[in-house]
């Protein structure tokens, strides 16, 4: 195993490892979005919130404490629900209109895991960094004690499990029906309906990180900036290593039709089919979050300041926060404007020209306890 979870409480390594996994919003198609209606705010302490973007009102709110919660889960829509994971391996599923709930599923080691003589003694058994990845009517998520799962949303019923051995540390990718799972130095592919093993790719670097996909390619970071580009079949199309001896990445890929954003090192864009490298911006004071604003414009925010640049790297706009607002923590962007949350907890609305802001929430719930503050933003 890359790393150990253990009971007792987190090793000094494992505290490193799993504060860089900042959530970007990862995965984005070039095209403009249609007019959103409603964005889901999930934070590191569980709570969850449902916003009206005609409104700026809150539509509803699911508010945790539990010292126990203190890592990011996101979540996923499907049909009428919000299907909602967490840190203590129980999924929720929210009618995502009302907020009221309409089933919850609790994870656990499967019986199978005894078979192949795995032992997992000093491992927390967590969901680190899941979602209910969906395909067709089941969820799959990844668990700490190296099982990858499927289970039928309509009766929470587990159609197949797959045993890993090792820890897992990111979701499963559905993509091409298939199940993409990173595994630390190892990509898997699994057949999605079965569960069946399809092929594996071996990564000369350890990953945290989700793969990513985008227009029939994958892309897997690993922990010290290298990125693989694999085509359904896991074999290699292109490999980028960066100059720059970072140590660890900081967050995510930033991955659209055209483009694989890097945020560590400043930001760097690679072409999305070659790996050449379109362009570099340097001295970006650590990038809290990227999201594309339009069709040819990215938004940034840094420790302290906000930044929208065209899609060649070209600086068109920039925005230093004062001290009053407080200190940036994550991002998102929706019908034209941008969305910024504190570490404090505060919720502003910034419009495109940096002109305008507005206090929508000011209490937003974070599990300020070991100092790993995050959050993620879903939008319909």
């Amino acid at each position: 195993m890359i790393i150990r979870f253990l009971k007792a409480g987190f090793s000094k390594n494992l505290v490193v490892a799993l504060s860089l996994l900042v959530s970007l919003e990862a995965c984005r198609s070039d095209n403009p979005e249609a007019q959103l209606t409603r964005m889901f705010v999930t934070t590191n302490s569980g709570s969850l919130y449902c916003l009206d973007l005609a409104t700026d009102s809150l539509r509803w709110q699911q508010v945790m404490s539990d010292s126990d919660i203190d890592e990011l889960t996101y979540m996923a829509i499907y049909k009428e629900q919000l299907i909602k994971d967490y840190l203590d391996g129980t999924i929720v599923s929210f009618d995502k209109t009302t907020g009221h709930k309409n089933w919850i599923f609790k994870d656990s080691v499967s019986k199978d895991q005894a078979f192949y003589g795995y032992n997992f003694d000093d491992v927390r058994f967590v969901h680190f960094y899941q979602r209910p990845s969906l395909y067709q009517d089941q969820m799959f998520f990844a668990n700490s004690h190296g099982e990858v799962k499927s289970i039928s949303i309509m009766d929470r019923i587990e159609k197949w499990n797959y045993q890993t051995g090792v820890v897992l540390l990111s979701e499963p990718l559905i993509a091409h029906n298939a199940v993409y799972q990173v595994t630390g130095y190892q990509v898997l592919k699994l057949e999605a309906a079965t569960g069946k093993e399809l092929a594996k790719f071996n990564l000369e670097e350890g990953s945290s990180f989700a793969a990513k996909s985008v227009n029939g390619l994958l892309y897997v970071q690993t922990e010290k900036g290298r990125v693989y580009c694999l085509d359904q079949e896991l074999q290699l199309k292109w490999t980028y290593t960066p100059d720059a001896e970072e140590g660890y990445v900081q967050s995510e890929l930033f991955v659209t039709d055209n483009s694989v954003l890097l945020s560590f090192d400043g930001l760097c864009a690679l072409d999305s089919k070659t790996g050449e490298i379109q362009w570099k911006v340097k001295n970006l004071n650590e990038i809290k979050g990227l999201d594309l604003l339009e069709r040819d414009q990215y938004v940034i925010l840094t420790k302290d300041t906000l930044l929208i640049l065209d899609k060649k790297g070209k600086l068109l706009r920039e925005k230093r926060w004062s001290t009053d607002i407080g200190q940036p923590l994550a991002l998102t962007a929706a019908n034209s404007s941008i969305y910024m949350l504190t570490y404090e907890g505060a919720l502003y609305k910034v419009s495109a020209d940096l002109d305008k802001i507005k206090l929508l929430k000011s209490d937003l719930l974070l599990n300020n306890e070991r100092g790993l503050q995050a959050a993620y933003f879903l939008k319909e």
